[in-house]
């Protein structure tokens, strides 16, 4: 099988910074945050999307027998990629798009609904009646079995002073299940990053829209809808109603509480996909609240005549 093995134009600096007697450390704290995936890596992974006939229109499940066709041409046992950070990431688009959320570490990436190693079962209480009553998780009822295995070239087994970073070294796949048990489709990727913690937003990025919004209540949707996206899941919709909510209840939070950080309930509240409800309705009567409305009010002025 013929497969093409992918440099990214960066790796060659590094490679000299790395002759020249540069920090290690630094070097790769710096390749780690780089973007690994080249514009042929890009087009080969995205050849390899579900089409729509792949795809089930209502639940968004992916059709098993094409998944396994495709990670099979790009998953071959014996290719190369130039580190195993582009392996990662390449696995990332490719997976995302068939709704299938992984897992990576122990040189191997597997799904997040994969079979669990090395774990002690959970010991109940001796007492049927003490015992709690538990639902079967979807990773313990799926035990999806697929995984790719993956080797450094040329790493050492011992640690030697003068030996390269492992994110210099190419990576070779040495093992690889292709089939899947877990649904595939959207209902089950979506659980699979709320298990794995990935739901959790920016607050950083959120607390900057919120001062954005402050600074700039009537910036156009074009503009907000792309901060947001930075600071949230990727799997969060963002129709007219979420906007038009997520914008008024900002501005309700900078009016009442002007220059405080956000917490995780704040951002709860934000991109709730509840109506606005009766007590978030914003009362001018409060003289504090007042003087805030009208420091927006004439920000918005500012922006324009037209406002």
């Amino acid at each position: 099988m013929v497969w093409t093995l992918y440099i990214p134009s960066f790796f060659s600096s590094y490679e000299e910074r790395l002759a020249n007697g540069e920090d290690k450390k630094d070097l790769n704290h710096e390749l780690l945050q780089k973007d690994w995936i080249t514009t042929g890596l890009r087009d080969e992974i995205s050849d390899l999307y579900p089409s729509d006939t792949e795809k089930d229109p209502d639940t968004g499940q992916r059709d098993h027998a094409a998944f396994v066709e495709k990670a099979t041409l790009l998953f071959p046992l014996g290719r190369l990629f130039a580190s195993f950070k582009q392996l990662d990431q390449a696995s990332k688009l490719f997976l995302d798009a068939w709704a299938v959320s992984k897992v990576h570490g122990q040189s191997k990436i597997y799904c997040a609904h994969g079979i669990s190693r090395g774990k002690q079962v959970n010991k109940r209480h001796y007492d049927v009646g003490m015992q709690r009553s538990r639902l079967t998780s979807e990773k313990a009822r799926c035990q999806c079995p697929f995984e790719i295995r993956y080797s450094p070239q040329g790493q050492t087994r011992q640690f030697v002073a003068d030996s390269k970073p492992v994110i210099f070294l190419q990576v070779k796949l040495t093992g690889c299940v292709y089939e899947h048990t877990c649904s595939m489709d959207t209902a089950s990727h979506r659980l699979a990053f709320q298990t794995n913690g990935q739901n959790i937003p920016d607050l950083s990025r959120i607390n900057h829209i919120v001062r954005m919004l402050c600074d700039k209540p009537s910036i156009p949707n074009h503009v907000l809808r792309s901060e947001i996206a930075h600071a949230i899941p990727h799997y969060r919709g963002m129709d007219a109603a979420f906007m038009r909510n997520f914008r008024y209840r900002v501005i309700a939070y900078n009016l009442k509480f002007p220059g405080m950080d956000v917490s995780l309930s704040d951002y709860a509240n934000f991109t709730s996909g509840h109506v606005i409800a009766a007590h978030e309705v914003i009362d001018l009567d409060q003289p504090i609240t007042h003087q805030n409305f009208t420091a927006i009010l004439r920000q918005c002025m500012q922006e324009g005549s037209s406002t």
